[in-house]
């Protein structure tokens, strides 16, 4: 009786387990994703592919305000300014002067009409009359002007308009495209990369469920294993040592299949880390072998083609030319069209223009031999993205070779297993019928159910590496998203 309520709770804690397991993966709030959906998913939600986009939208607004530079500049400035005293003109002297001249004409004009008794003529009176009048406007006249007053402002609009910068203007924007260019490279970097990050927990969750279920096919084995062993130890037909061995074996059975229940969970937090969810992801597209498979010489033309490391360092050159470009323009002049219109006055001379347009340039003669150096970096640059060209070439070439053998040997070892399996499986009959028949011992039959996990285990993880390996593959070769074709072709 103690042996079976033992047994009983043994049962029911491996269907617990079972139904853990699978309740994990069929969850009513998971999300059932294949391979294509979930790097659909993963494009629009990862956060370094989010951060990589805003940092290229960051660039397209860069160039769109240097292509700015071709306008003209157009603006309003104010000023106002206060200064100890106004600026004056005295003319008093001059005043004296033409007083002095009109009180000599008035003389002169009494003198010769009372010289000639013609005092009382229209014509002497006329004369005199106006000779004074002159005089009385001479000096009430204000002989003292105010040139600039001592508080003055004015609003005025300003025109700056560059017709000739040397080539500056024109480098800028190229640079500004170049750098717009390399980013989008940079996008397609870090979207092929979270896609290699994504296949590796993609299917490190289907090997970890598989896993699994291997583990628990292996438990209720090494259960049924135990419940013979006891029936037969009862029965007399085999010794208390067979059983215990088979307790044990069971035991074993159950911390690896706990274990693997405890590499689910990782995998499927890691998932979803990747795919920036908080459902649980119930991956449909299963581990898979390609018959496919190119030629490592066609991967390695394809990766100078489309690795997006190259398309980078080829805008770079581009900004490094333009960079040369602009720093020759210096020793050129800079020409612009200027010109300003005051819109309001505040004390302001009369004798000042209410607008002006012209022509300006600048040109700098000597500037210690900044210019030159400048020139000499800019290339020096040039050559560095040049020397970068070939490491990178070089690098990638190696990182295809080791991939790809790393790959064919992935798919050698999934061949050797499919006869490993076959023997294992037949190995596993033949060892549990001699134990029932009293011929093979407890040992063996344990044996031979370890052995045909371990090739089943062995078998997923050759199917996962092979997986793994073509993403970074295709990484490589800046082509991820060719990942699923492989995959549906295969299954």
């Amino acid at each position: 009786m103690k042996r079976y309520s033992v047994l009983c709770v043994l049962i029911l804690g491996l269907m617990q387990l079972s139904n853990s397991l699978v309740a994990q993966q069929n969850t009513s709030d998971s999300l059932a994703l294949d391979m294509q959906g979930s790097i659909n998913l993963l494009l629009q939600q990862n956060p370094d592919i989010k951060v990589a986009n805003q940092a290229l939208m960051q660039n397209e607004y860069e160039r769109k305000s240097a292509r700015g530079l071709y306008m003209p500049q157009v603006g309003l400035s104010a000023t106002f300014g206060i200064q100890n005293q106004p600026a004056t003109l005295d003319l008093s002297p001059i005043g004296d002067a033409l007083s002095g001249i009109y009180s000599l004409s008035a003389a002169q004009t009494q003198l010769i009409g009372n010289l000639h008794g013609i005092t009382n003529t229209e014509a002497y009176t006329l004369l005199l009359n106006k000779t004074m009048e002159g005089i009385a406007e001479i000096k009430a006249a204000e002989w003292e002007k105010t040139l600039v007053e001592d508080k003055l402002g004015n609003v005025s609009a300003n025109l700056t308009w560059p017709i000739f910068t040397g080539g500056k203007i024109y480098a800028a924007n190229s640079a500004a495209k170049a750098k717009e260019n390399e980013n989008k490279e940079k996008v397609r970097m870090v979207s092929n990369s979270q896609i290699t990050s994504l296949v590796q927990r993609y299917y490190g969750l289907i090997l970890a469920v598989e896993v699994a279920n291997v583990r628990m096919q292996v438990s209720q084995g090494m259960l049924e294993h135990l419940n013979n062993a006891r029936k037969m130890e009862k029965n007399g037909l085999s010794p208390e040592a067979e059983r215990l061995h088979a307790e044990v074996a069971y035991a074993e059975a159950q911390r690896e299949l706990k274990k693997a229940q405890k590499d689910v969970e990782l995998m499927q937090t890691a998932l979803k880390s990747v795919l920036n969810v908080n459902q649980p992801v119930k991956p449909t597209t299963q581990l898979f072998i390609s018959e496919n498979i190119l030629t490592l010489d066609d991967y390695i033309v394809r990766a100078k083609q489309q690795n997006p490391v190259f398309g980078q360092l080829d805008q770079k050159k581009i900004q490094a030319d333009q960079a040369i470009r602009k720093e020759r323009s210096a020793y050129l002049p800079d020409v612009a069209i200027m010109g300003s219109y005051e819109l309001y006055g505040y004390q302001m001379p009369e004798f000042m223009p209410e607008w002006y347009v012209g022509v300006g340039l600048k040109v700098n003669i000597f500037d210690g031999l900044a210019k030159n150096n400048k020139v000499q970096a800019a290339k020096v640059q040039r050559s560095q993205v040049e020397t970068y060209q070939e490491k990178a070439q070089l690098d990638i070439t190696t990182g295809i070779t080791k991939v790809y053998q790393q790959m064919l040997q992935a798919k050698e070892q999934y061949e050797s297993s499919l006869v490993s399996l076959k023997f294992a499986q037949e190995y596993v009959r033949v060892r549990q019928k001699a134990f029932n028949e009293g011929f093979a011992t407890s040992t063996e039959v344990v044996d031979a159910n370890m052995n045909l996990s371990k090739v089943k285990v062995e078998q997923l993880k050759a199917m996962y590496d092979f997986d793994v390996a073509l993403a970074s593959l295709l990484e490589l070769t800046g082509d991820s998203q060719s990942f699923t074709q492989y995959s549906l072709a295969s299954n």
